[in-house]
């Protein structure tokens, strides 16, 4: 069985030129992945697909939709004007 060493048999830049192709080659294999996949999508029409052109919005759902939105806004203004919230950076201690 022969050793895994090179010995006298040293070459760098047969080294480098291996590592470079491969390199290479496997950038090549990425491209051609992403642009398979993004091909693939776009062909699909995967956007159009989340959404459902026969969707129907109920008015229940509306209203609650703003209602949540509503409940939201006054928070937000609760934080403004009611709510007292001390900075410990300001203790004189």
């Amino acid at each position: 069985m022969p050793k895994m060493g090179y010995g006298s048999r040293i070459k760098p830049m047969r080294d480098w030129i291996i590592l470079v192709v491969v390199s290479l080659l496997l950038l090549g294999a990425c491209a051609v992945w992403a642009t398979w996949l993004f091909m693939t999508g776009a062909s699909q029409d995967m956007v159009e697909g989340f959404v459902s052109p026969h969707l129907v919005l109920s008015p229940e759902l509306l209203q609650k939709t703003d209602l949540l939105f509503t409940e939201r806004a006054l928070e937000a203004s609760r934080y403004q004007t009611e709510y007292q919230f001390v900075d410990p950076s300001l203790s004189g201690s």
